[in-house]
């Protein structure tokens, strides 16, 4: 049992370093894409896809995952990184089997990339981009719309969630003081 609980804990460890790496490169890659340095951000979410894959190579189950705290924070900052620069870069907003998140982290990593857009719609604003700002607007309006129909419990994801409604009034206010200023 103590080889064996041993080699547990060895496990966990490597996928706790290989999380740091995930999280700190999408961070990075967020920090990219706001500054519009796309094709840096894109190398910083492959190193990030690439732990990602060592990860499972590592661990067979995803239940073993579920309980390694480290790998779901990195998984939520992954699926922003990735969907925030997709989304900047016109392809849309991915799927969690594209990204191959659990729900959780996926709908998580979502709520969190709502604060991005916001900053960024902000900064299009900035711009007078009208446009844009709708556009992110809109996408954040149907993001809302899908957690409405969910049925969340109370937890992380439910106090997550809550704060997509705050993100969408913000872009919702610079749009509405660009209007004032443009038309």
């Amino acid at each position: 049992m103590r080889r064996e609980i041993r080699k547990e804990d060895e496990l966990r460890e490597k996928v706790i370093l290989s999380s740091r790496i995930i999280l700190k490169s999408s961070k990075r890659a967020i920090f990219r894409v706001h500054n519009n340095e796309m094709m840096k951000a894109e190398k910083l979410i492959e190193r990030a896809g690439i732990e990602i894959g060592r990860i499972r190579t590592l661990v067979k189950s995803m239940h073993e995952l579920d309980a390694i705290g480290a790998y779901s924070q990195a998984m939520q900052e992954y699926v922003e990184a990735y969907s925030f620069h997709a989304i900047m870069k016109n392809e849309g907003l991915p799927s969690n089997r594209l990204l191959k998140a659990s729900p959780s982290d996926y709908l998580m990593g979502l709520c969190d990339l709502t604060g991005e857009l916001s900053r960024a719609a902000v900064n299009i604003a900035i711009k007078k981009d009208i446009e844009g700002v709708r556009m992110i607007r809109d996408l954040v309006v149907r993001i809302y719309g899908e957690f409405l129909r969910l049925d969340l419990r109370n937890g992380e994801l439910r106090k997550k969630s809550d704060s997509i409604k705050y993100n969408l009034r913000r872009i919702e206010d610079a749009l509405y003081e660009l209007s004032l200023r443009t038309g």
